[in-house]
């Protein structure tokens, strides 16, 4: 039997597809041999049709499986399509796209089984049962396509021992991956239960990789991927404080011999001095989940936490671990937020001493529950990925849409070296430290060249981020041509002349 797995990766920001190769690794050590399997690992960059297709034909797949997020779900349909022409093959979907609908999703995409939360179980017994000629109708964690609708197997309860799925790197599967991006899992599980997320998909207690297998794994990469970006998947690797001190020692060993840089998840708040001693090197970066500031917000996200407990945590981590990253990664068009509301999540990011800083366009995904009340809370939300919130109760369609511009626009001029101090200090001296109100204010007094740039940088912006939805990190919004760099600077220079003139103040801000 000849097997094909299939992973494609946003173009410019690819990895490896983790998933597909533990369905392989596990399916592997079960079936002894009986199966073929090949994985294709690719960009969505256009130039993976042609050798996928290829592929296909040449190969000559059983069973092709996909797996399915929200920057490539658009994509499958499409493939699922131009399969179905050239081959026989069972189509099966997976991944976190598969928490929703599963239903319309075969129906979308013409693909035969849905594979439903954790995959390797699921697809070891449907490779099991297409060999032993048994019916894929009621196989459970899946919806099958039958004659007649579709057929929902039995809930599966998930693998007890996460050991017992081989790690794809031991097993020579990435030796020569042509990219310098991988992606590590040391558990799976999550104590929180975000009303935006599927990650836990009911797996609220945590399950552990080995640090046995983890030390062995980081030698791998010390062997094969030195210099590289390492990001850690985890929920949240810091719960269980013995074994995350334990984990940090052995990857913070790898990035210091390697130089890789590691990126880890987490919400901090159970952060202590010692956890963030262990995490202070230059090649350590953490994104935090802060997501609002505004308590009805964080209420109807199901994120028990304040603002202050974070500021706190934020200040402990830049006394305890200085040469450490931190990024705050921080939502808008989230329901509960006004307009201002919004701005004041952007103005309290911009001020935190922090470098890095993410703004993700909230979007509704399949499962969650914000899915699920989405009539109750008032959000209206693109119905194909990504499913970006149009408007929320509290929020109209044209705010949300001003808000993606606030958004870019602040990244794009602090992002600006030729402006970007003299913009925060504007803003700290006349705006109130507000970066929105300063931009607002400012734009209005814009030449038509600056304005120009700025649109045509948004516009692309929008165009790249057609997959994922609008989602930024502030320290590389746009990539400049040094000639829209100078010109935006001097345009955004002689705005905040006018801008402080008409305001009767004293500033005066170089053009």
């Amino acid at each position: 039997m000849r097997i094909l797995l299939i992973g494609l990766q946003p173009e410019g920001n690819s990895h490896n597809t983790l998933a597909i190769g533990y369905l392989k690794t596990y399916a592997d050590k079960n079936l002894a041999g009986k199966a073929d399997i090949r994985l294709f690992d690719a960009e969505l960059d256009g130039g993976h049709r042609a050798p996928l297709l290829k592929l296909v034909g040449s190969f000559q797949p059983d069973i092709i499986g996909f797996s399915c997020y929200l920057w490539n779900i658009e994509e499958v349909a499409a493939l699922c399509a131009r399969i179905r022409r050239k081959s026989g093959a069972i189509i099966v979907l997976g991944g976190p796209e598969m928490h929703g609908d599963c239903a319309a999703a075969l129906k979308r995409t013409g693909a035969d089984v849905a594979v439903v939360g954790e995959g390797e179980a699921t697809f070891l017994e449907l490779a099991q049962r297409v060999l032993a000629g048994r019916p894929l109708a009621g196989l459970p964690g899946a919806l099958v396509r039958a004659k007649k609708g579709f057929v929902r197997g039995p809930e599966r309860p998930f693998i007890a021992d996460l050991n017992d799925i081989p790690s794809p790197y031991l097993a020579g599967l990435y030796d020569n991956f042509p990219n310098e991006r991988f992606i590590l899992e040391t558990l799976r599980g999550c104590r929180w239960n975000c009303a935006f997320c599927v990650w836990t998909h009911k797996q609220s207690r945590q399950r552990f990789f080995s640090m046995d297998r983890i030390r062995q794994e980081a030698a791998w990469f010390r062997k094969h991927a030195r210099k590289a970006l390492l990001n850690i998947i985890d929920s949240d690797s810091f719960d269980d404080k013995p074994r995350a001190l334990e984990l940090l020692k052995c990857l913070r060993g790898l990035s210091e011999e390697s130089q890789c840089r590691v990126c880890f998840q987490t919400k901090l708040i159970n952060w202590d001095d010692e956890v963030m001693r262990a995490f202070n090197s230059p090649l350590l970066h953490i994104d935090v989940g802060v997501d609002s500031v505004n308590p009805k917000a964080l209420a109807l996200a199901n994120r028990p936490v304040t603002v202050k407990a974070i500021e706190e945590k934020i200040s402990e981590f830049r006394k305890y671990a200085p040469l450490a990253l931190l990024t705050p990664q921080m939502m808008y068009a989230m329901p509960g937020d006004t307009f201002e509301e919004q701005c004041g999540v952007l103005d309290w990011a911009w001020r935190q001493d922090v470098v890095g800083r993410v703004f993700s366009h909230t979007q509704i995904l399949p499962g969650s529950r914000y899915e699920a009340n989405a009539k109750e809370l008032g959000l209206k939300y693109r119905g194909h990925s990504p499913r970006s919130v149009l408007a929320t109760k509290q929020c109209s369609a044209r705010e949300i849409k001003e808000m993606d511009r606030l958004v870019f626009f602040i990244c794009l001029w602090r992002g600006n070296n030729l402006i970007s101090e003299k913009f925060k200090a504007v803003a700290q001296k006349f705006f109130g430290n507000s970066h929105t109100r300063a931009l607002r204010a400012i734009s209005g007094f814009l030449p038509a060249p600056g304005r120009k740039i700025m649109e045509a940088a948004f516009a692309k912006w929008e165009k790249d981020n057609k997959y994922e939805g609008n989602a930024i990190q502030a320290n590389n919004p746009f990539t400049w041509r040094g000639q829209d760099e100078r010109r935006l600077a001097n345009a955004v220079g002689q705005a905040m002349v006018k801008c402080l003139k008409a305001q009767g103040t004293r500033g005066r801000a170089r053009a």
